[in-house]
């Protein structure tokens, strides 16, 4: 029997640091624990969000440290996994209602061959 409890704010960690066997272990256990699935999915899109406004924010020759206060992206850890997702997705610019994600970010989402809801 497993004990384990997942926290839905732990998936963009996941997700941004690019685990996607951690991703789609710790979605199943959302799942398996009822968690709203509106909720996880707002909490991904945040983050996808965040990204395209630091993309487009450097893009436009802003400087990283305004870039990011202005994306809400706080704190050492957070600041580190949003910075190195972007410049994985190939500094290219992303529009927050793009239907393509950085490509970091896409990479992940098939890792979970089950659907959360």
């Amino acid at each position: 029997m497993s004990v384990a409890r997942y926290d839905a704010l732990k998936l963009a960690e996941a997700m941004l640091s690019g685990e996607r066997s951690r991703l789609a272990r710790m979605l199943e256990g959302l799942r398996g624990e009822g968690e709203a699935p509106p909720r996880v999915l707002w909490i991904l899109a945040e983050e996808i969000r965040a990204i395209c406004r630091v993309q487009n924010g450097i893009a436009a020759g802003r400087s990283l440290a305004e870039v990011l206060r202005e994306a809400r992206v706080w704190g050492d850890a957070r600041q580190s996994l949003v910075g190195r997702a972007r410049r994985s997705s190939r500094a290219r610019r992303c529009s927050p209602r793009s239907s393509t994600p950085p490509k970091s970010i896409a990479s992940s989402k098939g890792s979970s061959k089950r659907r959360l809801g």
